[in-house]
Order: C-alpha cells, then structure tokens, then sequence
C-alpha cells in the first residue's frame, strides 16, 4: 500500500527516519520504489539535467507533468511528490492551485513541493485549502535564490527565524517541510513542528530524514566524472567504462558484443 501523509507523520512521532530521493524518469524511479524509499520526488532540476537547460528556472510545468504521468505509472508504494516550477506558482495563488490540480488530475501526485518563506506562506495555505499536501521548501532555495533565500540562506538564518518560519509554514497548512543547508538551526526547526522536517545537503542529522537528488547521490550525472564529491556510487564512471569497452570491441571487429 502506497505511503500517506499520515503515516509519514507517524514515522516522525515513532522516530522513524524517513528516505527520500529526488529523480526524472520511470526507470530510476521503478528502482527507488522496488528498494523501499519513502519519496519519490520529480526535481525541477530535470530540466538542467535532462533536458541540458542552463538554468533551473527555464523548465515548464508542461514539460514535468511529462515526466510526472510517467513516473507515477510506476511508483506503487512511494509517496509521490513534484516540484513546482519557476512560474507556475509565483503569479499568484490562483495560479498556484491551479498549477498544483494539474498536477493532481494529470499526473496522480500525492503532493506538490514549493519554495517558499514566511512571507510567501499564502501560497501553501492555499494549495492547502484546496485539499493538496504541501512540501514546502525554505532555507536554501536554488531555483529562486535571486530573490527568495539564496544557495546559503539555510545556514545563515537565525535560529529564532528559521524556527518561525518553520511554524509560519506549518500553521499554513503544509504537510512536510524541506529544511536544506540548515545547519545548526536543523535540530531546533525539527523540534519546532509537528510535520516532518527532511535536510538535504548542509545539515547536522538531526532533521526526520533526508532528501538528495539521485544524479548526486549515485553520480549519474557527467559531472560525476570530475568533480570528486562524496557520494554511494559513481554510475558516471561505471557507464564511461562501459562504453569504452563496448565502442573498443565494435572497432576490433568483435561483433555482436553480447547477447540480446
């Protein structure tokens, strides 16, 4: 049986831990669900990283809701979460339940994920009132860092304000919140609320679990190949070998490689 917030509650008053893995397409998201993760969340960094976009803020909610219909065919026991993207919600709370019903009626989400602030927290009680959980998002927010929060918001806000914040945002109706490079304020926020507080990169542990992209945690990206950062595997690597070997051994004549 697929994963609800209520139990997602639960496992933060058990003191369960909770997975989560951010990810773009069907294949990668089959294998998160068959290895027992709690989420599975469609980033919006898929436009960079699939769609070889410069920036975050350039993917559409059209082009997600693609990849969404996709990913819930195959997600059966995971919570199914799906960023919003950069102006599907920023003109307004209408325009904000709208975006998130799309999501909804389209692409069968459990839930939309927003970055916002306190001052932005009409946004969730709206998508709230409409009857859709939120993920709300504060402290480090990439695809609005020119305005909202920034790359190093999250360890930079006070204590007191990162807690009212996460209060704010909670008293607005959201259902979980995305506490990223929060830093000494992690465990406070964590204690601060009733819902779930899941970290990214940049905090202490002590948040109810944890949320990473899959392309930084298995280094399916390219830039795994250079970068060194930490991370369970290096699928990058694995697959320039691969292909290494395989494009050597079609050049040697060696054909068919394998077998079908």
């Amino acid at each position: 049986m697929a994963i609800t917030v209520p139990q997602l509650h639960q496992m933060k008053r058990d003191g369960k831990k909770i997975v989560g893995i951010a990810l773009y397409e069907c294949q990668a998201a089959r294998i998160a669900d068959r290895a027992g993760v709690d989420i599975v969340s469609l980033g919006d960094s898929c436009g960079m990283n699939l769609f070889g976009q410069e920036h975050g803020e350039e993917v559409t909610l059209d082009e997600m809701l693609v990849l969404a219909k996709g990913i819930r065919r195959v997600v059966k026991n995971a919570f199914f979460s799906c960023d919003m993207p950069f102006g599907s919600y920023q003109t307004g709370e209408r325009d904000a339940v709208c975006s998130a019903l799309r999501y909804v009626k389209e692409a069968g989400a459990d839930c939309v994920k927003v970055e916002v602030t306190a001052d932005t927290a009409g946004v969730v009680a709206a998508i709230a009132r409409a009857g859709i959980p939120v993920f709300a998002q504060f402290g480090l927010t990439p695809m609005t860092s020119a305005h909202v929060g920034g790359w190093e918001s999250g360890a930079s806000l006070a204590i007191e304000q990162a807690v009212d914040t996460a209060r704010t945002l909670e008293a607005a109706g959201a259902s979980l919140l995305d506490f990223t490079h929060g830093g000494e304020a992690t465990g406070p926020v964590t204690q601060a609320v009733r819902i779930p507080v899941l970290g990214g990169i940049g905090n202490d542990g002590s948040c109810d679990g944890q949320i990473r992209t899959l392309f930084r945690m298995a280094g399916l990206g390219a830039s795994a190949l250079d970068d060194g950062l930490a991370r369970y595997a290096n699928v990058a690597q694995i697959l320039l070998d691969a292909l290494t070997a395989y494009s050597g051994d079609i050049r040697a004549g060696q054909l068919p490689v394998g077998s079908r």
